[in-house]
């Protein structure tokens, strides 16, 4: 809580005060005020002789108004009088304490002088008497005796001078401040105490009015933030001097300057102090020489360098110091102003105004309880300013500069830190950006120049040129003021929008659906991800409809972006291609004053083929404003907006391939020096040479560096330098703050992962003794690049990454002839000191597995192999950057064989027989690709060490398995570095390098041409393997309806998503032989599964259609029907290519019937493994089927039924033909039957019988 709000929260602000030239305020429960004002000066209480008109300015005392038997008039001033103009005056009178004893008969009239601000006596003749005098006057008659020196009571009180005071501050020209004189005349004599006889018992004016002192708003702290500008104006010219400080500018910003008029003409203000108002954007300045008794205050336009009298003697003194407090959020001020009290000596004052009409006071009336003297440590100061982080203010004395904290509650100052350089000092401020600023004019030796005083610590780091060469006497921060700010790193500059003062203010011009808020654009430089600290307002550009902060940019590709704009303005935007800090290339500005009324602006963004890949930035700036610059500008209104963005190579992949990003590690070192404070060779420090240091003697010695790029939160540093040194540690993404400590006292060689987006980092030695040496920063920056795999199933997966290189369900080494799962190396072992590969566990290996090694070298070490092992007698680099610069390495190769897919790196190891023999060591592995100049990073830091066993084996691969192209050459490298002396001998061993992979090897069960993994229908038997696999999976085309997500196998198979392991058992219905999908006869019943699908098979191979086929890339054959829904003849659910079943046969044959005409008979038949019943009729021709007309029925049944057969249908001839709906190879036809329609021999009619002749 800041010092004012506790006082006033504890009910402590007193409603009366005495001080200096005793002028006080206090509060009843009614609307009055009440102030004592007591005589200021010497040259304001003065005697005139009636008779000569002369007068006496230095008398010790005050004769009212007979000094022996000479008449004398009497005048005494009062001066900053805060009254209103026109308030009502309830009461007023003067107190008198006395000098002498007197007790005559003594009258005294009284009146005002008829003045709006009454001057202060001379010694010009009659300068009492001349004097115009107010209509109404006051007697103070038979005045009692005084009879006791320093009594001071009623009896020495003036009457109610009420209606004298009322006629002065009604007059039209009277302000607060103003001064006040009362003239006396009379008979008789009084002696009263004067200014030169006792400053402290002379008369006192004490005024009751008719309205309240506005109470001093509770003092909080301020949050809003923005671009920091510094005004400040030299002794004895008309000049104004304007900068925006920035420690990171080299060389540093040097001020404009323009000339101060008044009227027009020149003006020189003399006043110490003055304030920058951020409501008006005006500065305020004070006029009164050194010493004065009056300063009065002028408004400055920063811009025109116009001024304009805003108040006469607004403070009673010379000022030394003023600063504006603003509580953005409800727009309540303070003026808070340091001065000398008046022409007396003495402690300062601290007076605190409010700048705003307020009810019954003008603007410009002082808060109640003030002005009040200084007291405590400090109570004569230089100027004064006010934190807007802790709420406190700050007064100071200049030359090897202390600050204070002072209570404004209470005057009380209290020492706080001294600066690290004795400077001039005599300016201090805030600014915008919430820092302190201080001036010196070359007292510390560094040119004239201002500081950003850092207020925990003292120190002190140049911000800006001084400029002129006359005596700052202070300077006028822009506190209060509001930016929104870029967040980009600082080399790309600053970029700063105004906001309102006041945040309830509408915002009508800006990005996005989110107004911004406030920014300091110093502390704002960062990743591009500071605005999303506080509340995200980085939401106007997008594409695809997606954020843009970290998509991807393509080489020689167009992305489209959509930028959302509110308000009508202009839109400007830069993007950094070639990745160089700033956006002042050609090409760059992607977006010049495109003009916009709100709404969506589509911009197409070509990337040239000249980008460079990795993390660039982007900035869009929109404003009624055009011409925008890209940095280091501020615009009138509108909004900045930063995105980090990366630039990938473009990868032109041909039909059937897709870029994959591979992850490739670089270790990123510090390229510049931003400050040095005495460090000794400090530019040893850049780079990555570990043998030369850069040396801190002393423990103010400093170093600031910047890295090659920013460096993400998470990445991996080491600061490496002199073993045990001692540092602290910082990082940040400005150069100059806010810093966040990675590293107290921290021992090198030290390393800590990055806490937040850096750019700097930034050392001071870390303890008190000895000299610290730092070699280097190391960060393990993590970058991505771009590689054409296979992606035949168009899944998104890459084939070499793919389970499944089909989709159909079935992983790809299960449909391989066979596979791998094995180890091969070189040992040296076969013979003794062998180059070569020398072991495989399988020898497939060297059959299938491999096409073909290399013998292992190396470089930049001293070895030999005469032994059965690598035997390194020199290892120069200390550390693994520099092994990789150097080109340290144990080197190997080899080439994948033809016939393999899926061929997974899973480890890559070394082996030390014998590790108590040797020195220990470090390595780092890394490979590439075919001649590919990206290199794979596998392992850094790899210890190799004696582990008390008789064979110690080293893991070199910490990412996984590792997918390996067909038919590709791999070159692994073992950099080798760090060595340690911990051995008899004078040497380190790498015995051994072993690879373990698995892979399967392709095959093309069908002969068509396309591998089983590839091949939708792998037996060519019209039905797609996903049907014959056994998963049972829903699938368009052969392909299972995924997803597939990263391993490109079907979820839907997998135990759960990414596992690779299958929820079901391939199917191999009849047991034997191959499994069903590439099986031609799956149930092994005889019937080939074509026909059983219900395709044809004319050739009867068991291959669809008539071969030789014709097979599309999917391995699908073509022009042959098939591949629809395989038939299921009894609709049992079960596909009948998967059920066995058995051919028909009739075991009842039927037999010649004989039938008379008009009769009823049949045909019977019996069958096994039948369904289905057909009868016949031969046509004498054909055999016609039968169905169920005329003289038939039953035609599908067992029994054939013949009903009223004539003697026309004797002699048909019948059979059935029987068939198994499951079973489609094959019918069964039974033997012919007759039929004889024979008329009968023997007729009964009315019980006589006749015998027919049968002819």
């Amino acid at each position: 809580m800041g010092l004012l709000k506790r006082f006033i929260s504890q009910g402590c602000l007193p409603g009366k005060f005495l001080f200096g030239f005793f002028l006080a305020f206090s509060l009843s429960t009614s609307a009055q005020t009440t102030i004592n004002v007591s005589v200021a000066q010497s040259s304001d209480d003065a005697e005139e002789e009636v008779a000569t008109g002369n007068l006496d300015l230095t008398s010790t005392d005050l004769e009212l108004v007979t000094e022996g038997t000479t008449a004398q008039w009497v005048g005494i001033r009062f001066q900053n009088i805060q009254i209103p103009q026109g308030v009502t005056i309830l009461n007023a009178s003067i107190q008198f304490s006395v000098d002498e004893v007197d007790s005559g008969g003594t009258s005294i009239q009284i009146w005002g002088h008829d003045s709006d601000d009454s001057e202060t006596f001379t010694t010009s003749n009659a300068n009492i008497s001349s004097r115009l005098r107010t209509a109404a006057s006051v007697n103070w008659n038979n005045i009692p005796a005084w009879t006791s020196v320093g009594q001071s009571g009623l009896d020495q009180r003036t009457p109610d001078l009420t209606n004298l005071v009322q006629e002065i501050v009604n007059r039209g020209g009277w302000v607060p401040g103003n001064a006040m004189t009362f003239v006396l005349n009379g008979s008789g004599e009084r002696t009263a105490e004067s200014f030169n006889g006792d400053a402290g018992r002379a008369p006192v004016l004490t005024i009751t009015a008719d309205f309240n002192r506005d109470s001093v708003p509770t003092i909080v702290p301020n949050d809003n933030r923005g671009l920091p500008f510094i005004y400040y104006m030299a002794d004895n010219r008309a000049e104004l001097y304007a900068v925006a400080p920035d420690p990171t500018a080299s060389p540093l910003p040097s001020p404009t300057v323009i000339n101060t008029t008044l009227a027009g003409s020149p003006v020189i203000f003399s006043g110490e102090g003055g304030a920058f108002r951020s409501i008006d954007r005006t500065l305020y300045v004070f006029q009164g020489p050194d010493p004065t008794d009056s300063s009065d205050l002028y408004a400055l336009n920063p811009e025109t360098g116009e001024a304009n009298l805003v108040q006469t003697n607004l403070v009673p003194g010379h000022v030394d110091g003023a600063e504006f407090w603003v509580n953005n959020a409800t727009g309540e001020e303070v003026f808070a102003v340091i001065y000398q009290n008046g022409l007396n000596g003495g402690a300062d004052r601290i007076a605190l105004f409010n700048p705003n009409a307020s009810g019954g006071n003008p603007a410009w009336s002082l808060y109640d309880g003030y002005p009040i003297a200084l007291s405590g440590a400090l109570i004569r100061a230089d100027g004064i300013s006010w934190d807007p982080v802790s709420a406190d203010f700050y007064v100071q004395n200049d030359n090897n500069v202390d600050y204070y904290v002072i209570d404004i509650a209470t005057g009380q100052t209290t020492f706080a830190f001294t600066t690290s350089l004795a400077v001039d000092g005599e300016g201090i401020t805030y600014a915008a950006d919430g820092t302190n600023y201080i001036e010196d004019e070359n007292v510390a030796g560094q040119g004239r120049t201002i500081f950003v005083l850092d207020t925990d610590t003292g120190n002190l780091v140049p911000a800006a040129q001084l400029g002129s060469t006359g005596d700052v006497e202070y300077i006028m921060g822009n506190l209060g003021s509001r930016n929104d700010a870029g967040d980009a790193p600082s080399s790309y500059g600053f970029a700063a929008h105004r906001l309102p003062i006041l945040t309830s203010a509408a915002l009508t011009v800006y990005l996005g659906a989110v107004a911004p808020d406030s920014e300091d654009p110093f502390v704002n430089f960062s990743s591009a991800s500071s605005d999303d600290n506080f509340g995200d307002d980085e939401d106007g550009v997008t594409s695809s409809g997606l954020d843009l902060n970290g998509q991807v940019l393509t080489v020689g590709q167009t992305k489209t972006l959509e930028i959302q704009t509110v308000g009508s303005g202009f839109l400007n935007a830069w993007i950094d291609f070639n990745r160089d800090g700033d956006f002042q290339d050609i090409g760059e500005h992607i977006a010049n004053d495109i003009p916009s009324a709100g709404g969506t602006v589509n911009l197409p963004v070509n990337v040239p083929t000249g980008a460079v890949p990795g993390t660039t930035y982007a900035r869009f700036r929109y404003s009624t404003e055009s011409g925008l610059s890209s940095g280091n500008s501020e615009a009138r209104d509108g909004e900045v907006e930063d995105y980090r963005l990366l630039i990938n190579n473009s990868v032109s992949c041909s039909s059937g391939q897709i870029a994959v990003p591979l992850s490739v590690l670089r270790h990123v070192h510090a390229t510049n020096v931003i400050i040095d404070q005495s460090v000794g060779g400090q530019n040893n420090a850049l780079g990555n040479n570990g043998n030369n240091t850069a040396s801190f003697n002393n423990n103010n010695d400093e170093l600031v560096l910047e890295m090659e790029q920013g460096i993400d939160s998470n990445t991996p540093v080491t600061v490496y330098g002199e073993d045990g040194d001692d540092f602290d540690i910082w990082v940040s993404s400005s150069a100059t703050g806010p810093w966040t400590q990675v590293g107290s006292n921290a021992q090198l060689d030290f390393s800590f992962n990055s806490p937040i987006d850096w750019l700097y980092i930034r050392f001071r030695r870390g303890d008190s003794s000895g000299t610290e040496d730092l070699a280097f920063v190391d960060a393990k920056v993590t970058t991505i690049e771009f590689d054409c795999y296979d992606d035949s199933d168009n899944d998104g997966v890459g084939n070499r990454v793919d389970l499944d290189d089909d989709n159909d369900g079935i992983p790809d080494c299960l449909e391989a002839s066979e596979t791998i799962s094995s180890r091969f190396g070189w040992s040296l072992n076969n013979p003794t000191g062998n180059l070569n590969m020398d072991y495989q566990e399988d020898t497939n290996i060297s059959v299938w597995g491999l096409e073909s090694t290399n013998s292992l070298s190396a470089s930049g070490i001293g070895w030999n192999n005469a032994a059965s092992r690598v035997t390194i007698t020199t290892i120069n680099a200390d550390n693994v950057s520099e092994a990789i610069s150097n080109g340290d390495y144990v080197e190997v190769s080899f080439v994948t064989g033809n016939e393999v897919s899926q061929f997974a790196l899973n480890a890559v190891q070394s082996g030390w027989y014998l590790p108590s023999e040797g020195d220990s060591f470090y390595s780092a592995t890394r490979y590439r690709q075919g001649a590919s100049s990206s290199w794979v990073t596998l392992s850094e830091d790899v210890f190799h060490t004696d582990d008390g066993s008789s064979y110690a084996m080293f893991e070199h691969s910490d990412i996984g398995p590792i997918y390996l192209a067909a038919n590709t050459l791999y070159t692994f490298r073992v950099y080798i570095y760090g060595q340690i002396d911990d051995s008899p001998q004078s040497y380190s061993v790498l015995d051994d390098i072993y690879f373990a992979i698995a892979t399967c090897r392709i095959t093309d069960s069908d002969g068509d041409g396309y591998y089983d993994h590839s091949d939708l229908d792998s037996d060519n038997d019209g039905i797609y393997d996903v049907l014959e696999a056994g998963h049972y999976q829903s699938a368009t085309d052969g392909i299972i309806n995924g997803p597939f997500n990263d391993n490109g196998l079907a979820d839907s198979v997998e135990t759960s998503p990414e596992s690779g392991i299958l929820d079901y058992s391939l199917v191999n219905t009849d047991s034997s032989g191959p499994f069903d999908y590439l099986d031609l006869d799956s149930d092994e019943d005889g019937c080939a599964d074509t026909l059983e699908a219900g395709f044809s098979d004319s050739d009867d191979n068991g291959i669809l259609g008539v071969s030789p086929v014709t097979v599309n890339a999917d391995g699908v054959v073509v022009g042959e029907g098939g591949y629809s829904n395989p038939r299921d003849g009894n609709s049992n659910g079960i596909f009948d290519f998967l059920e066995f079943s058995s051919a028909p046969t009739i075991n009842t044959q039927p037999t010649n019937t004989v039938i008379c005409p008009g009769c009823t008979g049949s045909f019977a038949a019996t069958a096994d493994n039948a369904d289905t019943y057909q009868w016949q009729i031969f046509n004498g021709t054909a055999w016609i089927d039968l169905n169920d007309t005329g003289i038939h029925s039953g035609t599908a049944t067992a029994n054939l039924i013949i009903t009223n057969p004539t003697v026309s249908d004797n002699g048909n001839q019948y059979r059935v033909v029987v068939s198994n709906s499951s079973y489609v190879c094959l019918d069964d036809a039974s033997n012919m039957a007759v039929l004889s329609v024979l008329v009968n021999t023997v007729i009964t009619n009315r019980r006589i019988t006749y015998r027919a002749n049968k002819n």
